[in-house]
């Protein structure tokens, strides 16, 4: 410090300076206490996001946990659906095998009863002959016995007749003796000589009658003779033919215990095919439940992916958007996973479903063979006894009998319509037995076509009665056209000659592999051909040069619906007149207006029952070949 400056004034600009530094002091004390503020709520928030973190963390091993779990859960369900997938093929090579062989009983027991009808005409004949023959004999015999008594008297009159014709001979030579003695007394033996000449005359008359007599009496003696050879000959041949007449009923008696032996090994069919059922609904239950299960895992996954959506945004790095979109990707990879795995196994539950309902038709009609055996087996046997030859009966005794077959789909006619106005159970049982009645008559006269048709019919009457919920309008519609049909066809002549079910072919066109398996097993079922595809454009090239008796389109059809796909069938010269039948999901009035409107016949709504389709189609085919409306 100068002399000459002023220290005042000095320590004012001190005393300034600092107050400046005081003020900037502060300033910068409210800036650092700012910034300490800034980074205390800096410091909150990152707490919070990484609280969050650890929660997004916990989320995502969870979900890990259950991604495993599920595959696990999906590796078990596929082993499972591997497992029924191989069950399902052993079951139906069983029905395949069961059907070969119902269709070989029934072949066999078509010509069993051709056998059998032949063997019984044959029986029933030679019966006849026999009892002729028994006639025959007995009438000889009787003859015989009248002819012995005849000829026992001829010869007491022949030996009376010798006697006096002895005594007379005698007579004759005493009269001699007494001519000669008498000759010497001359004229008055005269007289004496002509009555002796008389007498002799006389004798040598009655010798000579009587020598014709015995002469008659030995040639009715020698036809006695040889009508008695003749009806011991008769025995003898009846004798001679009494053992094949037994070996033919021997020989029916066989057949008889083969074919129960059929119906036997047949019902134990029935029972191992029951058996398969069993398997096979145990294992779709089984199915039911993984599926409610993984059902309810998608569910979960849905919620955890809702609640990973509903997350509040991350703006660090470890969480930032791209970690948010990965594990949203993840728990939609996981949903979509989880979802193909649902739909496949619904996909095979419903399947299954098919099967076990297939199962249960061939079931049925299994049954129904062996009723229709346990019918015919008893009478078979009855005629094939040895108590069942012809037997005399008193002419008041008359036998019931069979009504004829116009009878019988009068009556049909008539419990239809008693169903149709009452769903009562009891009309539909009536039904059943009728159809099946007329079913053994035709099987009994060799119709093979009505046979066939009413064995459909009895066979669908006989499900509809055992299931009631699948009683529809199609199904009741179907069995009027069947009746109305075998009405039609009852009393027409050659009909087997006429119509070729064996060769016909049936064409389907369905978008869904599913569907035409169970449309082809339904048609294969009642004994037609059938081939089937999934495209409209291929379908086009198929029946562009090949004939069919009968199509099944599907309405919903890629690149060309089954409306468009009629109408170019239609415009092919080999199927203008070709039966289609459409099949959709959607049975609304317009569906069948239109499918009506571009050629179609029929119209069946999905679900369908198997039996009604393929007895429809066999009806329609016939319909066509006949040229019936």
């Amino acid at each position: 410090m100068t002399v000459d400056s002023d220290p005042t004034r000095d320590i004012r600009a001190l005393i300034e300076q600092l107050q400046e530094t005081s003020s900037e002091a502060r300033l910068l004390l409210r800036q650092t206490e700012e910034e300490r503020d800034a980074l205390a709520a800096k410091v909150g928030r990152l707490q919070l996001e990484l609280d969050s973190a650890n929660e997004l963390a916990k989320n995502a091993r969870e979900i890990s946990a259950a991604r495993d779990r599920l595959l696990s859960l999906r590796a078990a369900d596929n082993e499972a659906i591997a497992d029924l997938k191989n069950k399902f093929e052993a079951g139906e090579r069983l029905r395949a095998e069961a059907t070969k062989q119902r269709d070989d009983l029934i072949r066999q027991k078509g010509e069993l009863n051709q056998q059998k009808a032949t063997i019984l005409k044959q029986s029933e004949e030679a019966a006849r002959q026999r009892d002729a023959l028994r006639k025959s004999e007995a009438e000889v015999r009787t003859k015989a016995e009248d002819q012995k008594k005849r000829t026992a008297a001829l010869e007491k009159e022949l030996a009376e007749a010798r006697k006096r014709t002895s005594e007379l001979e005698r007579e004759l030579a005493e009269a001699h003796k007494q001519n000669a003695s008498t000759a010497k007394n001359g004229g008055d033996s005269l007289k004496q000589i002509a009555a002796l000449k008389q007498a002799r005359d006389a004798a040598t008359a009655c010798v000579a009658e009587l020598k014709s007599k015995v002469s008659s009496l030995e040639d009715q003696v020698a036809d006695l003779s040889y009508e008695r050879d003749a009806s011991a000959r008769k025995a003898s041949t009846s004798a001679k033919q009494g053992p094949p007449v037994a070996e033919e009923l021997e020989k029916v008696r066989q057949e008889a215990s083969k074919d129960a032996a059929l119906a036997r090994e047949a019902n134990e069919k029935v029972e191992a095919l029951q058996a398969a059922i069993g398997v096979v609904s145990v294992e779709r239950d089984e199915l039911a439940k993984q599926n409610a299960l993984l059902a309810e895992n998608e569910l979960k996954l849905i919620a955890e992916r809702d609640a990973a959506r509903k997350a509040p945004p991350t703006p660090s790095k470890a969480s930032g958007p791209l970690g948010k979109n990965e594990t949203a990707a993840s728990i939609a990879e996981k949903y979509e996973s989880q979802r193909m795995v649902t739909i496949e196994l619904s996909a095979m539950l419903e399947k299954a479903q098919r099967e076990i309902k297939e199962m249960g038709a061939s079931l049925a009609e299994a049954r129904l063979m062996l009723k229709s055996a346990d019918r015919r087996g008893p009478t078979a046997q009855r005629a094939a006894s040895p108590s069942a030859a012809p037997k005399s009966k008193a002419p008041s005794e008359k036998q019931p009998e069979a009504p004829s077959g116009s009878e019988t789909i009068h009556a049909m006619r008539k419990s239809l319509e008693a169903f149709s106005k009452t769903s009562d159970s009891e009309p539909l049982n009536e039904l059943f037995t009728h159809a099946q009645a007329l079913a053994d008559q035709a099987g009994t006269e060799h119709a093979h076509v009505i046979h066939r048709v009413s064995s459909l019919l009895a066979s669908l009457l006989h499900e509809l009665y055992l299931m009631p919920e699948q009683v529809t309008e199609s199904v009741v519609q179907t069995v009027q056209d069947s009746i109305d049909f075998l009405g039609s066809t009852l009393k027409r002549e050659n009909l087997d000659q006429i119509v070729n079910i064996d060769g016909a072919r049936v064409y389907v066109v369905d978008d869904d592999q599913g569907v035409c398996e169970a449309v082809a097993s339904s048609i294969r079922a009642v004994g037609l051909s059938v081939r089937t595809t999934q495209l409209p454009g291929e379908a086009l090239s198929e029946l562009a040069g090949n004939p069919y008796d009968l199509l099944v389109l599907d309405v919903q059809l890629p690149d060309l619906d089954g409306f468009e796909l009629c109408a170019n069938i239609r415009s092919m010269e080999l199927h203008a007149e070709t039966p289609v039948i459409f099949l959709s999901g959607d049975g609304s009035l317009e569906n069948r207006v239109q499918s009506s409107m571009c050629g179609g016949n029929d119209f069946v709504s999905k679900p369908f029952n198997f039996q009604e389709m393929g007895l429809k189609i066999l009806v329609r085919i016939l319909r066509a070949q006949l040229s019936m409306s």
